[in-house]
């Protein structure tokens, strides 16, 4: 049985097409815990759901650009620098 409620479901036609389970936490700043759904405990392997939070750190600390403020990746993201 699986222990994750369904946190989201896809409609189409008002039938439910796809449904996705998962658990979530919701923490204050010293970590205690507020609201929980699922198994919180379970470890997780997150990959590319995280590569934008591992981004930041780059992103806060690339030097100011001169002139325009924006530059354009490859991926067609814009950044700006404020």
């Amino acid at each position: 049985m699986n222990s994750h409620p369904i946190l989201a479901e896809a409609l189409r036609g008002g039938i439910v097409e796809s449904f996705h389970r998962g658990a979530l936490a919701v923490v204050d700043a010293d970590g205690a815990v507020h609201t929980a759904l699922g198994d919180i405990e379970r470890p997780i392997f997150p990959r590319s759901a995280v590569k934008v939070l591992q981004a930041l750190p780059l992103v806060a600390s690339a030097p100011p650009t001169t002139g325009n403020s924006r530059r354009r990746t490859g991926a067609g993201l814009r950044l700006a620098r404020r």
